[in-house]
């Protein structure tokens, strides 16, 4: 036996493991790595006798982790050292991940394009999604939409991808294998737009379940969950989230095929022949602004909850999600593993402007009821925000966290908040030597660079309630010292005030620096920070 065997045979045991897969480890990923072809052939042979659950090969890792943004199969595919078969076998033991892009992100590759060194191998990987798809094709009824939806949505990755000839396909085009379903799909889609109400409540109810809201200020022991739009959308796995999905991936051809001299080109036409892409935008515009009506509906009938499963909080929180999640993967965003890849917009731009525009009426309504639960600042204007999202402006990112809206902006250095942060440094930077520095030189000043204001809801929900307390136990107690802190000056720019209520805070509050690392200011903006 192979001594990368004997190492990793014995790191987590397939029998006795609560999550087969070795989703909480990454020797899979290693082993589609290394260079000994031999080596690496007999562990994934191995594990193929252990029978574990390839399905949840790094899907679980965190997203700090180097493995986090790859399959095994994207490793597997890119290796020059490993043979055609060592790759199929990574591949045949979850063909899925065949039409994962690298790291989920939609413009991406897929393993079978980071095969390009080798052509037997790329054919043989062709070859596997064009059986998956076949196989799926023959299993899938019309009656379950979403598996309907997302059959076609991997025809047309496939032929976006395909270099084999039409004529060399048992079936022909794979678009053409799964036409026939299309038609049916789109009006059982339009007949159950008239009853929607159960859909929603069974999306929300998944939505809270996956993303449960976590008291940030409490010692619960409960880790924080930061999720996207892309992360929350293979977890609920409905109708709504594979039209989506469809529809972006039908854009992206057009927009290829624009980009081409030949725009009539064979895969522009087999894509197009399959997904009518004006038809399901109107479907979809329609499916978000119904989502904003029904939370908007729920907010009015002043219920706490939607369902005896279902608190009114969690649909809106869920109407949120859906409208703030489709800003976030509008916007372009490079990995620091491909900083050269090209993400294009995706259709998510222009139907979230439309729900924004044609629902404006319950989308405040929404917004109003989540503002006023978390008791956010008026100043934050949530919409204000999500707007500017839409028009490229200075938001850097949008996500869930502890169940909550996270949004990030970037302050320009010619607003008065930079130029009194940059003031807050230049009054009090002290030139002293301390322990942390090991021995190196300490500067003599220090420049501000980069400001980003963060709206955490949820985080800023907690503080909320933990400043009521606070002003309760001045009113109550009185305070000891109501003093001056070397923060507290304004020698720059103007401090920013949208967090008090009147000339001074009644909590006696005070704005402070906290050091700490990239991975810690990350940690703490989106997750937790003890407000105790």
């Amino acid at each position: 036996m192979y001594p990368i065997v004997e190492t990793w045979s014995f790191i987590q045991s397939p029998e006795t493991d609560d999550l087969p897969g070795w989703d909480n480890s990454a020797p899979i990923h290693i082993a589609c790595q290394v260079e000994d072809a031999e080596a690496a052939t007999a562990f994934v042979e191995f594990l193929m006798g252990k029978k574990v659950d390839a399905s949840k090969w790094g899907t679980q890792l965190s997203k700090k982790l180097k493995h986090s943004k790859r399959l095994p199969v994207h490793y597997a595919a890119e290796n020059k050292n490993l043979d055609t078969k060592t790759v199929l076998l990574v591949a045949e033991a979850f063909p899925p991940a065949l039409f994962q892009p690298v790291g989920g992100k939609a413009g991406r590759k897929l393993p079978v394009q980071l095969a390009k060194h080798n052509k037997k191998t790329r054919r043989a990987l062709e070859e596997l999604m064009y059986k998956h798809i076949s196989d799926v094709c023959d299993q899938v009824t019309s009656e379950k939409i979403s598996d309907v939806l997302n059959l076609m949505r991997l025809a047309t990755e496939f032929e976006k991808i395909r270099t084999i000839s039409p004529r060399e396909l048992d079936r022909g085009r794979a678009t053409d294998m799964v036409s026939r379903s299309f038609e049916k799909v789109i009006k059982d889609l339009k007949a159950q737009s008239e009853a929607v109400e159960r859909q929603f409540v069974e999306e929300a109810i998944s939505f809270a379940e996956a993303n449960p809201r976590v008291d940030l200020g409490r010692e619960t022991g409960t880790k924080v969950q930061v999720q996207t739009i892309s992360s929350m959308g293979e977890v609920l796995k409905s109708d709504f989230w594979e039209l989506l999905k469809l529809v972006n991936s039908g854009r992206e051809t057009k927009e290829d095929a624009e980009d081409k001299e030949d725009k009539e080109d064979e895969t522009t036409q087999a894509v197009n022949d399959l997904i009518k892409v004006p038809e399901l935008e109107e479907l979809l515009t329609h499916e978000i602004a119904a989502r904003l009506k029904w939370a908007a509906a729920a907010c009015d009938a002043g219920e706490d909850s939607v369902t005896d499963k279902l608190t009114t909080s969690d649909a809106v929180r869920y109407a949120l999600f859906v409208l703030a999640g489709l800003i976030s993967i509008s916007k372009k965003s490079a990995s620091e593993e491909e900083s050269d890849a090209e993400e294009r917009p995706a259709a998510a731009a222009s139907l979230a402007t439309t729900a924004l525009d044609t629902c404006s009426d319950d989308l405040a309504k929404v917004a109003a009821w989540y503002c006023k639960e978390l008791q956010l600042p008026e100043a934050w204007n949530l919409i204000g925000l999500l707007r500017e999202g839409l028009s490229g402006g200075s938001l850097t990112d949008i996500l869930f966290s502890g169940g909550d809206l996270v949004i990030k902006k970037e302050v320009p250095n010619d607003h008065v908040w930079f130029q009194w942060i940059e003031g807050l440094f230049e009054a009090t930077f002290l030139h002293i030597y301390t322990r942390d520095r090991h021995g190196e030189s300490v500067p003599d000043a220090l420049q501000v660079k980069d400001v980003q204001q963060v709206f955490n809801c949820g985080s800023w929900g907690e503080y909320a309630k933990r400043r009521q307390g606070v002003q309760e136990d001045l009113f109550n107690k009185g305070s000891a010292w109501m003093g001056e802190l070397k923060t507290d000056p304004c020698t720059k720019g103007e401090a920013p005030d949208w967090h008090v209520a009147g000339e001074k805070s009644v909590a006696n509050e005070h704005w402070l620096y906290h050091g700490t690392s990239l991975a810690g200011e990350e940690g703490i903006t989106e997750g937790f920070l003890n407000w105790m």
